[in-house]
C-alpha cells in the first residue's frame, strides 16, 4: 500500500474528522486529527490505548463505516505532543515533522494505515452535523 492509499483513508474520513474537530478546534492551537485504519496491526492497539486514555469513543464511526463495507477507520482529535510521542519510534521523521505549528487555518492530520504513517496539513474545513443550524 502507497501514499496514495493514505490520502484515500483522509478524503473518505474528512467529514467526520472536521466534525470531530469542530467542538475543541477554537481551544486549542496544538491538536491534530489523527485517521488509524484498524486493520492495521500497529495502528489498531495503539489507538485503542491512546483512545482510553484519552476518554475518545472511537468506535461509533468504526461502526458506521464498516456498515457501508469502507475502512474501519478510527478518528481521533489529540494534542501534538501526544502524537509525536506515539510515532516518534516508528517514524522519527514524522514526528520531527509535527515540532512545527501549521499555519491559521490549517491542521495536521496524522494517518496511520498500511504499515505506514504519514503526516500532512489540510485547510480546517468545520461541518456541521446533519440536522443543526
Amino acid at each position: 500500500m502507497s501514499t496514495t492509499d493514505r490520502i484515500q483513508l483522509w478524503f473518505h474520513n474528512k467529514d467526520a474528522a472536521m466534525l470531530a474537530l469542530a467542538p475543541v478546534v477554537s481551544k486549542r492551537e496544538d491538536i491534530m486529527i489523527v485517521l488509524a485504519d484498524m486493520r492495521d496491526p500497529v495502528a489498531s492497539p495503539l489507538v485503542k490505548a491512546v483512545a482510553q486514555a484519552t476518554k475518545q469513543d472511537t468506535e461509533n464511526h468504526i461502526r458506521k463505516v464498516e456498515g457501508k463495507g469502507e475502512i474501519p477507520t478510527a478518528i481521533l482529535i489529540l494534542p501534538a505532543e501526544i502524537v509525536r510521542m506515539v510515532v516518534a519510534d516508528s517514524n522519527p521523521m514524522c514526528a520531527e515533522a509535527l515540532q512545527s505549528q501549521p499555519p491559521e487555518g490549517m491542521v495536521w492530520i496524522c494517518v496511520i494505515a498500511y504499515s505506514g504513517t504519514m503526516v500532512f496539513q489540510a485547510p480546517i474545513e468545520l461541518v456541521k452535523h446533519a440536522g443543526s443550524g
